[in-house]
């Protein structure tokens, strides 16, 4: 039952009893009725995904409370389309390590994971950085896992690196910016790489072009 119906049955109640006075009567199917569109509107408390079923409030407060479920990187030593993690969800990241060192780093599709980066191939490792960092000959993609929204990403200038792409991953809380601006799919100049996101970048020797 919506507000309104709640109130026209309100209304009618009045005007039946001819006198205006609320007798038990008339009052108890309007008690009734209320109760139960509060009910209909906000639903079952023990529908609820959450642990806590107490009362929304408490169970809003644990959902807000859960741990940031932005970009998630696995890491592993193996291939993980041969043994794949455990869990794994669409977008997730893997890290192939070897001797603790990266040797591939992959990104989830749904069915299968798709190599991004192959240190053993030229101009392809990764870097995971805790604080501002900047690009090397050598690396193309950049993973951050700092806490400073005043670090800043360096990448190189468009008109030495001719059809290079670099991808930044932002692994954390905060927003990172590079300290020379791209063009984004609006083709206007950006910097920023939001929380739990990543971008990649394309120079035409001339600017960097993000391609997604």
């Amino acid at each position: 039952m919506t507000k309104e119906q709640i109130i026209t049955l309100i209304e009618d109640a009045i005007i039946t009893n001819g006198t205006n006075s609320i007798t038990a009567n008339v009052l108890r199917p309007v008690l009734v009725s209320m109760a139960t569109q509060i009910n209909d509107v906000v639903g079952v408390l023990t529908n609820l995904d959450t642990i806590t079923q107490a009362n929304l409030v408490s169970a809003l407060n644990e959902v807000f409370n859960l741990p940031n479920s932005g970009i998630t990187i696995l890491t592993g030593t193996a291939d993980p389309n041969v043994t794949a993690p455990p869990i794994v969800n669409l977008g997730n990241f893997y890290n192939r390590t070897l001797l603790s060192s990266t040797i591939e780093f992959y990104i989830y599709n749904g069915q299968t994971f798709v190599l991004l980066i192959n240190s053993n191939a030229n101009n392809n490792s990764v870097l995971v950085a805790n604080g501002s960092s900047n690009f090397g000959n050598n690396m193309n993609t950049l993973v951050y896992n700092g806490a400073n929204a005043s670090d800043i990403i360096t990448i190189p200038l468009a008109s030495v690196n001719t059809f290079r792409e670099l991808t930044i991953v932002n692994s954390s809380a905060v927003e990172i910016n590079t300290n020379i601006p791209y063009k984004d799919f609006a083709y206007t100049d950006a910097t920023e790489i939001l929380p739990n996101s990543s971008i990649t970048i394309k120079s035409n020797s001339t600017l960097w072009l993000r391609k997604n």
